[in-house]
């Protein structure tokens, strides 16, 4: 029986730490690719929208301290490509949905396009040993974090720095997300500040940002980014990312491990 691991209390800074590559999938066995996610930022606070950038700022500051309290998270991640915009070499992550624990565990399912051919697979990580299944063979390999492709996201720090990077922040009314009210705020993200969302960010330009705050509670919502991240990425390129189920039961298991 595999161990099973629960959540727990994440300090600022400890998160799972997670990457995405773009790498050609073989059927072999280190066929892991990507991922993501998430990252987390802002949350909300408040009354009535405003104009004002410092109004603005103070929601994106005042979004740390819950974000680093949480114990869990859900989280999808989906990337949205215009229609004619011709896809890049190799795998293309489609999507990420899972959940994590801020003690350093993280479960999801992938979903890419290989050579426009959809493969998924799933991905369980720790902070020592990450899990990769074949889509192919369906088989599990464990490979240490320290020479997984999956491991270079901090997700609670990253959320922090990204909250600190926002730039021209400015309050754009109020919209649900779900059943939640949310305050949204509008500004610009450079693109290498997303590094930590997209390993291979390393276009010279600012992203349009959107992100979507929890007016009672101060937890991010969903988060935007559109434009190229990634040098040669079409400009129209989205990049969304959405929590939910915030400090929920998670009981994550380890797969058996073959390799």
């Amino acid at each position: 029986m595999p161990p099973s691991l629960h959540n727990g209390r994440m300090a600022h800074g400890s998160a799972l730490r997670i990457r995405v590559w773009h790498v050609s999938l073989s059927a072999a066995v280190s066929l892991t690719v990507l991922i993501v996610l998430c990252l987390g930022l802002v949350p909300s606070g408040c009354g009535k929208p405003s104009a004002s950038g410092a109004d603005a700022g103070a929601l994106l500051a005042e979004a740390v301290a819950p974000m680093e309290a949480l114990s869990s998270f859900h989280f999808t991640y989906t990337v949205i490509r215009p229609a004619d915009a011709p896809a890049p070499p190799g795998t293309e992550i489609a999507g990420i949905e899972g959940d994590v624990s801020l003690e350093g565990l993280m479960e999801a399912v992938v979903d890419v396009n290989q050579s426009g051919v959809p493969l998924q697979f799933k991905f369980v990580a720790t902070n020592d040993v990450h899990y990769v299944q074949n889509p192919a063979s369906q088989e599990w390999q464990s490979v240490p974090a320290s020479l997984s492709p999956v491991g270079d996201l901090n997700l609670s720090a990253g959320a922090v720095l990204i909250l600190e990077r926002v730039q021209q922040p400015t309050e754009a009314g109020a919209e649900k997300v779900g059943d939640t009210a949310c305050v949204k705020v509008v500004g610009k993200i450079a693109a290498q500040d997303i590094a930590d969302l997209v390993s291979a960010a390393d276009a010279q330009e600012l992203l349009d940002c959107t992100i979507w705050l929890g007016k009672d509670d101060h937890l991010v919502r969903r988060i935007q980014t559109v434009g190229a991240a990634v040098s040669g990425e079409d400009k129209r390129l989205k990049r969304l990312i959405e929590l939910s189920a915030f400090n929920e039961a998670v009981d994550i298991q380890l797969p058996p491990s073959t390799g």
